[in-house]
């Protein structure tokens, strides 16, 4: 894929950044998973737990940002950061779903405190999504049907939209069944 892919996006150590990235995604969606159903269902929230899970988080954001950005520079594409045409979504990826929440997560103190925690993860996940957005959507260079010469984007039709929204409610839908009917959640007092 590197005669498709834009090259701040395609390098051959991809694999490994994807990896990492899916951890900091893996572990923030479980913080935040945690945190709706301590509000949705009036559950004490477990502080020291989440504390915990965001340091995990913190770490492997850390991984994930040092290895892609060592990659940029190694594969000789910093200059494109600031002068090419996916420069800027490239460092808003990075800003925003990196190191803004890698600065909240560093603090111990910060946590602790389930507000900062929710925003730094939703930051974290959020840049991940974006970073498989622009390798998919916008870093992206396809050529059209035969004879192949023209560039053709993709936009997913109504129909996928709708089947992976159908899907997530279903989810919830489950997961919300599963713990009226099977009782998944320990006994506690509700707040």
């Amino acid at each position: 894929m590197p005669d498709k892919l834009d090259p701040l996006w395609w390098s051959p150590t991809m694999p490994l950044y994807y990896f990492l990235s899916s951890v900091v995604a893996g572990t923030s969606l479980v913080i935040l998973i945690e945190m709706w159903i301590a509000k949705g269902y009036g559950r004490r929230l477990r502080v020291q737990q989440l504390a915990a899970l965001s340091k995990i988080t913190f770490i492997s954001l850390l991984l994930f940002l040092a290895v892609r950005i060592a990659d940029v520079i190694f594969e000789g594409q910093l200059s494109r950061v600031l002068t090419g045409p996916k420069g800027g979504l490239f460092l808003v990826e990075i800003a925003l779903g990196g190191l803004l929440p890698m600065a909240l997560l560093c603090v111990t103190r910060l946590r602790r405190q389930p507000g900062v925690v929710a925003l730094a993860t939703l930051l974290a996940l959020l840049g991940v999504i974006l970073n498989r957005l622009s390798a998919v959507f916008f870093a992206m260079k396809l050529n059209g049907p035969m004879p192949q010469l023209a560039p053709q984007s993709y936009i997913p039709s109504v129909w996928e939209w709708g089947l992976s929204a159908g899907m997530i409610a279903a989810a919830i839908l489950l997961f919300r069944l599963a713990v009226q009917v099977l009782r998944v959640l320990p006994k506690e007092e509700t707040i």
